[in-house]
């Protein structure tokens, strides 16, 4: 620094994210599991005379609850009653991993062949370096 002029450092600004990147980010949050919801509750229709018993019987509390929380076990029994809802769950779950990961997937190759160079001009050219084996 000197002693008459002021020295300031100009700080790069970060990087920011395209809005529309954000807005189709929201929307696969709202939609990816609408549709695995729906493409359980079609599959899960379909096949459920395939399906083992525990995965389309109702789903029973233990006897204690009844007892001790009356109130809350009957609410949750009314739901946790229904049959087929732990297929239900059980599909929703996996096509909602299959789906992410396909996306996820897609993305990545799309950035890849879209997205910005691996090195910036200002970054330093990766060392070429050949490494032998070494033997005793």
């Amino acid at each position: 620094m000197s002693k008459y002029y002021t020295y300031r450092q100009v700080k790069p600004k970060p990087r920011q994210i395209h809005p529309i990147w954000r807005g189709i980010g929201c929307l696969m949050f709202l939609i990816i599991p609408a549709i695995s919801i729906s493409a359980a509750w079609l599959i899960v229709d379909n096949i459920w005379m395939q399906l083992p018993y525990w995965m389309v019987a109702p789903i029973r509390l233990p006897w204690y609850m009844y007892r001790y929380l009356p109130q809350t076990t009957y609410f949750l029994g009314s739901i946790l009653g229904r049959e087929k809802l732990l297929a239900y769950i059980i599909f929703t779950l996996l096509i909602l991993t299959v789906l992410s990961g396909i996306l996820t997937f897609v993305y990545a190759v799309i950035y890849r062949v879209i997205g910005p160079p691996r090195y910036s001009p200002v970054d330093a050219p990766p060392p070429k370096v050949k490494v032998k084996r070494y033997r005793r």
